[in-house]
């Protein structure tokens, strides 16, 4: 496992999801949502991956548990793509 295995990448799914939407949609609020939600996930796991290279314990049952920071960072981009899609498909209708 290394730090920069978890860092956001250009092949990752939603940074390329979120580079067509700024194409067409770079003002709409719920693009930086999602940005500042992605950016958010990927630093939790940054921050658990660098505490396992340094060797500090990591308990992941702790780190995947109901309401952890990755839990909540992983709702959160969840969240922000459900409202994304909301508003495109109400642009569609």
């Amino acid at each position: 496992m290394s730090y920069f295995d978890f860092k956001p990448h250009p092949h990752c799914d939603i940074t390329q999801f979120i580079r067509e939407l700024e194409i067409r949609h770079r003002d709409w609020l719920e693009v930086a949502i999602l940005k500042a939600a992605h950016h958010s996930y990927h630093a939790v796991l940054m921050d658990i991956a660098n505490r396992k290279i340094t060797g500090e314990e990591v308990d992941f049952e702790i780190e995947f548990a109901p309401d952890s920071p990755l839990e909540r960072a992983s709702a959160a981009v969840v969240a922000a793509v459900w409202r994304l899609e909301r508003r495109l498909h109400s642009m569609a209708g």
